[in-house]
């Protein structure tokens, strides 16, 4: 798995939690682990995520003392995406990391829970739930002082140009962002070099804003798993995605069992709020709108179905559904890795020679001149045996379908431009998932 996303570092204030003076005890929860990836065991029951930080505090305690020694426990633990710093008795969150991928005042990533011993005649004042990351929107200085987020990222892609990997996972998920990790991963899977893969990302706000963004994307490239006010950050979300894509697509390039899926290697929690669980309309349109979307409810998360983001056709102007089943993607990815390793194995590795067809007066194949050909001089009629024998392969395998259709479509030439160079090419069609049955039962009664 590769793994490109952009973590620089600086101070930015966003979270403030006032305590007033009284006897007990005063709680201030994180509601995200570590930055780096996390994934905890798997949950089964609706519950919060997160670490407490406690406090114990008197009647001779005061705000000041009550938020330091808050943020002196928050402080200590390293691991926690946020620092703490405290003026004037107010306790302020900071991300750690400096950037839109930690929430934009809007979208909200880092999230937190403050409260104090019932009865005890005090109160928390909470403030800026949404911006952990970035000032007002503006643009902040990475680590180094000079750049920021996207460029980390934009510089980070520079250097995997010619590096196969083919699922990358992303903290990023702003429009701007999303538009360099497109033009990435489409210049990647074109013909030169022909390093498929494809990104992963999450998201977190509202389906309306999460539709918005996939849909300007529309490329089966990129896939964005979407939680609404989820319990994980974009990360960890796009991390979840690419462990069970990786280990389900490894067997079955075509994997059929996405749908509803909570099974081995999957360790989402429910959305905390069942407002924020998404009803069934909420999935529909998630799904045929190109996002993975994730289900909540008292037992625990799925994942609904594992789509693209290509939910329109090629002028983003008219729905089209035929390429945003991860699978179309997944499995035309599998046949062309693997005809091209076999390919080299068979053919470029011993040193093939390439010439056209010897051809009878009617302009048909002489199959005969053919058969005396060396055996390492390869001609178009020679070649296509071998090539429908991987597309029987995958039909068999259960990847691809009706056999005939591609044996009729496939096209073997040499490139009339250059004789070196033999062009192959097939069109047909992946299998299909049985994503719905309908039934229609009727009692009838005699008489």
């Amino acid at each position: 798995m590769g793994r490109a996303s952009a973590r620089p570092c600086i101070a930015q204030s966003a979270f403030t939690c006032d305590a007033t003076r009284a006897a007990g005890s005063t709680r201030c929860r994180t509601r995200r682990p570590a930055a780096a990836l996390l994934l905890p065991p798997p949950v089964r029951s609706r519950g919060r995520r997160g670490e407490q930080v406690s406090a114990n505090f008197t009647t001779s305690s005061t705000v000041t003392t009550i938020a330091t020694d808050i943020r002196d426990k928050i402080n200590a633990k390293v691991h926690l995406p946020v620092t703490a710093a405290i003026v004037a008795g107010v306790l302020t969150l900071t991300a750690k990391i400096a950037g839109a991928s930690q929430g934009d005042g809007t979208v909200v990533v880092i999230r937190f829970h403050a409260e104090i011993d019932p009865g005890k005649a005090t109160t928390v004042a909470i403030s800026g739930s949404g911006g952990l990351g970035v000032v007002s929107g503006a643009a902040v200085a990475g680590v180094d002082g000079s750049t920021t987020e996207l460029t980390n990222m934009t510089n980070a892609l520079a250097n995997v140009t010619t590096t196969r990997l083919y699922y990358m996972g992303f903290s990023l998920w702003d429009s701007t962002s999303l538009t360099t990790i497109k033009t990435h991963m489409v210049n990647k899977n074109a013909p030169s070099p022909g390093l498929t893969g494809r990104a992963v990302t999450g998201y977190t706000s509202t389906l309306a804003a999460g539709l918005t963004v996939a849909s300007a994307k529309n490329t089966e490239l990129l896939h964005m798993m979407w939680q609404k006010n989820s319990e994980h950050d974009t990360a960890e979300l796009a991390a979840q995605l690419i462990a069970i894509t990786q280990l389900r697509e490894e067997l079955d390039s075509a994997y059929p069992g996405f749908d509803s899926y909570a099974g081995q290697g999957w360790n989402l929690l429910p959305a905390f709020a069942t407002a924020d669980w998404p009803t069934e309309q909420d999935k529909n349109d998630a799904v045929t709108g190109g996002l993975c979307c994730v289900a909540s409810n008292t037992v625990g998360a799925s994942l609904v179905m594992h789509v693209t983001t290509r939910s329109k056709d090629s002028t983003g102007l008219i729905n089209d559904f035929r390429a945003t089943e991860t699978h179309r993607v997944s499995a035309m990815h599998d046949f062309e890795d693997d005809t091209k390793l076999n390919h080299y194995l068979t053919f470029t590795a011993k040193g093939f020679k390439l010439q056209a067809d010897p051809l009878l007066p009617d302009g048909s194949v002489d199959v005969n001149a053919v058969s005396l050909l060396p055996g390492n001089v390869m001609t178009p009629s020679k070649y296509r045996p071998w090539f429908l024998d991987r597309i029987k392969r995958f039909c068999d395998a259960g990847k691809f379908q009706r056999f005939a259709d591609w044996v009729s479509g496939a096209r073997i030439n040499i490139d009339p431009q250059n004789a070196s160079r033999l062009e192959v090419g097939a069109a047909g069609r992946t299998i299909d998932i049985m994503h719905q049955t309908s039934f229609r039962i009727s009692e009838t009664s005699p008489g």
